[in-house]
């Protein structure tokens, strides 16, 4: 069976190193940018002086950051197929074929259930995603879930 066009197919799977440090430079931008939310939620409700409390004001915040990170991360996923952490890093979200892997994939499929499921466990949904990653094919269990595996698409510290 042919690849389909438009594919990344020979590129190479990236490494669990590199996937894990991708993966630690998307929390910390999911940590700005909840920080950032926070405290400019914080300085507009108390500037209102509405009788609001500081904890109050930082929690609207925490809110606000979530559907603000599912935009971001939705532009990036459907423009790119990447988000910050892989873009740093040189990766990429394909399907398993090597074709491109639209936004509803990777967010509905790779990301929404196991964010669900990681909340209603305590987390233990999103330790046994990681675990996957472990096995000979190098993929989390969002990976299967979704049909889709990262590959490398930087060569020789260019990006291509």
């Amino acid at each position: 069976m042919q690849p389909p066009e438009n594919t990344d197919s020979t590129k190479p799977q990236a490494s669990r190193g590199d996937r894990f440090v991708a993966r630690i430079i998307d929390g910390l931008f999911d940590l700005g940018v909840c920080l950032i939310a926070s405290m400019t939620s914080a300085f507009i409700v108390l500037s209102m002086d509405q009788g609001a409390s500081r904890d109050e004001a930082l929690g609207l915040g925490l809110i606000a950051c979530f559907p603000l990170l599912l935009v971001i991360k939705a532009v990036l996923l459907h423009r790119r197929s990447q988000t910050v952490g892989k873009i740093v890093m040189g990766l990429r979200i394909v399907r398993t074929d090597g074709g491109r892997a639209n936004v509803a994939r990777t967010l509905l499929l790779r990301a929404f259930p196991f964010f669900v499921f990681s909340v209603l466990t305590s987390n233990f949904a999103g330790f046994l995603n990681a675990v996957f990653i472990f096995g000979s094919e190098r993929k989390c269990l969002h990976d299967y879930v979704a049909g889709t595996k990262v590959i490398c698409v930087k060569q020789s510290g260019r990006q291509v």
